[in-house]
């Protein structure tokens, strides 16, 4: 179980913009998100997601993390049903321990406008590890 544990935190970690460091409340909401996802799509540790994710692993394309990706930020209300960014939400979340004023343009870039919910999720992902703007 520990496993699954450190795969969630890291994977959202990344998809939930965020290159250094959470704090520790930020990583329980990761936490009580993040393992019924990835048990819900059956996301084996064998994938080692933690390592990748924690790199910003850009080749991180399956169905299943697109799902996985738009899963935990939807039950954290970081995006909308239809994959739509939060920006609200995730400043409030972001804030905690962290400088959020170049926040809005990171998401202004990083919002995909079309597309299904998984590949907004992934889109915003993918966006965070190459943008230059928001940084903690």
């Amino acid at each position: 179980m520990f496993n699954l544990h450190v795969l969630a935190l890291l994977l959202i970690i990344s998809t939930v913009i965020c290159q250094a460091s959470l704090t520790a409340s930020q990583i329980a909401k990761v936490h009580e998100h993040a393992v019924p996802c990835q048990e819900k799509f059956g996301i084996p540790a064998s994938w080692h997601l933690e390592e990748r994710a924690e790199d910003g692993d850009l080749t991180l394309v399956d169905d299943r993390f697109k799902k996985f990706s738009f899963c935990v930020l939807s039950r954290m209300d970081l995006v909308d049903g239809r994959g739509n960014l939060r920006p609200d939400t995730i400043s409030k979340y972001m804030s905690d321990g962290h400088d959020i004023s170049t926040l809005p343009g990171m998401l202004d870039e990083c919002s995909l406008k079309k597309g299904t919910p998984e590949d907004k999720s992934f889109y915003f992902y993918q966006c965070y590890f190459k943008q230059h703007v928001f940084k903690i």
